[in-house]
């Protein structure tokens, strides 16, 4: 399986948000804060850099999937260049 090259310009970011009851919640994932240390986590947004031969729906789709391991989320969204 021939490995796919990172693209170190372009990343996604997703907001997966959802009501319960009359409240918004958003999905947010711990991260590393960079300091190799374990307590040392951040709440972040999903995202991550994309490879040179992926669509955006694609990278946002396998960087969810990764991230947290949901599948089938109903995407719709901006796309900026």
């Amino acid at each position: 399986m021939p490995q796919h090259a990172i693209n170190p310009n372009v990343s996604v970011a997703s907001v997966i948000f959802s009501f319960n009851n009359q409240e918004l919640e958003v999905l947010l994932i711990e991260r590393s804060a960079g300091n190799n240390d374990k307590a040392d986590k951040i709440k972040a947004l999903p995202g991550n850099l994309i490879y040179e031969d992926e669509t955006m729906d694609c990278a946002v789709e396998s960087v969810l999937t990764s991230l947290t391991g949901l599948e089938n989320i109903f995407l719709n969204g901006l796309h900026l260049r």
